[in-house]
């Protein structure tokens, strides 16, 4: 594990819009860790990295164990501390460069936060620091429904670092927008909807709310 106090002083900070220069400045701190016990150790990380908290099977401490059990990847796990909240951004080493903690099953990657964090802030500081860790960080897939690779190109631009983005994958979603099933089903196209009920003695469906193992 290493521990480094970023040099990274952010005014104006927790809303109280004060101009920059007048503002409280905070010491974010940067650690990382190759030995995922150390991560769990910390109580926060713990928590965020845990169902509930963690909603997808690929956010989760047991699916990173798996990933250096079974694919003999050594983890480097990225993680700056703001007082009680916390972000984490797992990679591994692959001689200079840095790339996501993954395999070919994620369907996602990306840094996590924990409730309450400034990602902005954490996510700057975490790339300002990186620069003495890697000459090249290769984050994929990474999701943008919610703007998540836009806002860590951004990050990283803002520490420096030249960011080049291409298109990887696919990732077809639908937006819900308030409607019940009944609602979208009604707005499909007729012969899908008589399709539906002359099979639906033969189907079985289930539709979750959440990840279900």
């Amino acid at each position: 594990m290493v521990e480094r106090p970023d040099q990274l002083v952010s005014f104006g900070a927790h809303g109280l819009g004060l101009a920059p220069g007048r503002g409280i400045g905070r010491l974010i701190i940067i650690e990382y860790h190759d030995d995922l016990k150390e991560v769990q150790a910390d109580g926060v990380l713990a928590e965020l990295l845990s169902a509930p908290s963690a909603n997808a099977p690929f956010e989760r401490l047991e699916w990173w164990r798996a990933l250096e059990a079974e694919c003999g990847l050594m983890p480097f796990m990225a993680i700056a501390k703001d007082g009680e909240h916390r972000a984490v951004l797992p990679m591994y080493h692959i001689q200079r460069r840095l790339e996501a903690f993954a395999n070919w099953y994620n369907f996602r990657v990306g840094p996590l936060f924990s409730s309450g964090a400034d990602p902005a802030a954490l996510l700057t500081a975490l790339a300002r620091d990186l620069t003495g860790e890697a000459t090249r960080i290769v984050l994929s897939p990474l999701p943008d429904e919610a703007g998540e690779t836009t806002a860590i190109a951004a990050a990283f631009r803002r520490a420096g670092w030249w960011v080049f983005r291409s298109v990887c994958d696919t990732n077809h979603i639908l937006r819900v927008d308030g409607r019940s099933f009944a609602e979208y089903l009604a707005a499909r196209p007729g012969a899908l909807r008589t399709a539906l009920r002359r099979k639906a003695d033969k189907v079985e469906i289930s539709i979750e709310t959440h990840y279900n193992p």
